[in-house]
């Protein structure tokens, strides 16, 4: 509501803005021009103290949030910087001779202590076996672990009047299964260390080693040099051959003439 000014004169309520009385024409008192000067309509119908309490309010707002921006910014690149040292970018393993070509994987990182040994699973399909190691280190080259398994191989086989059908060294290749599926096939691959080659802390690797052919073992030779042929006995013997002492020749003696024999009959 509008302030009012009472006339001194009718005691007519009259609004603030008139100067005068509405009723009797009395000039308005001093005091009611003076409530008059503190009344000054804005716009939207908020007085002055009101609008620039709104104003002292959004500018409060502002600020706070201009704040709370700042310090999240802050806090982020706080976190980033943290990051950063945390975690230091992984070093890139050598590279391999690749099954495909393809980069190698590095070997994982972790951020404890290196293990002491390494996890292996040999499989051998040419020799339908398995064969685990728990007993090598990280730094052992891959030529004792093809060494080692050699003489597994060989331990397990049943051999041929002492000779093995597990190949030599030189011809037994590992596959690591990946991914990706890398084929250590050089003489440099094997004098690395398991290490090296991003074998550790475990490795699945597939073995190529094919069993070796064996030749029968050439028949034995006689004095003179010629091969002595087994004896053939029973049935197997041949019937035209003429054994001495079998009594053949005697009867063929008998089929000669022979003089008559001499007697007294017919003389007489």
């Amino acid at each position: 509501m509008a302030p009012m000014w009472t006339c001194p004169s009718c005691t007519v309520n009259n609004e603030a803005i008139l100067s005068s009385c509405s009723t009797c024409g009395a000039a308005k008192p001093m005091s009611a021009a003076a409530a008059q000067a503190a009344y000054v309509p804005a716009k939207g119908g908020m007085s002055e103290k009101e609008r620039q309490a709104r104003d002292q309010e959004m500018a409060a707002k502002r600020q706070k949030k201009e704040e709370e921006k700042r310090r999240i910014l802050e806090q982020a690149e706080a976190d980033r910087r943290e990051r950063q040292q945390n975690f230091a970018p992984p070093t890139a393993a050598p590279a391999v001779s690749p099954l495909v070509p393809t980069a190698a994987t590095p070997a994982a990182t972790s951020a404890g202590p290196p293990p002491k040994t390494v996890r292996m699973q040999l499989q051998c399909p040419d020799w339908n076996r398995r064969i685990p190691f728990t007993n090598f280190a990280p730094d052992s080259t891959l030529a004792a672990v093809r060494s080692a398994l050699r003489a597994e191989l060989i331990s397990g086989e049943k051999a041929v009047e002492g000779r093995s059908k597990v190949p030599e060294e030189e011809a037994i290749l590992f596959v690591d299964r990946g991914p990706p599926t890398r084929r250590f096939a050089s003489s440099e691959d094997y004098s690395k260390t398991l290490l090296e080659l991003g074998l550790s802390p475990a490795a699945n690797m597939l073995v190529e080693a094919t069993p070796l052919k064996l030749q029968e073992p050439a028949p034995a030779a006689g004095e003179d040099g010629e091969v002595l042929s087994p004896t053939v006995e029973g049935d197997d013997a041949d019937p035209d051959v003429d054994l001495p002492g079998d009594g053949a020749d005697d009867d063929d003696d008998d089929d000669s003439p022979h003089p008559p024999a001499a007697g007294g009959g017919g003389g007489g």
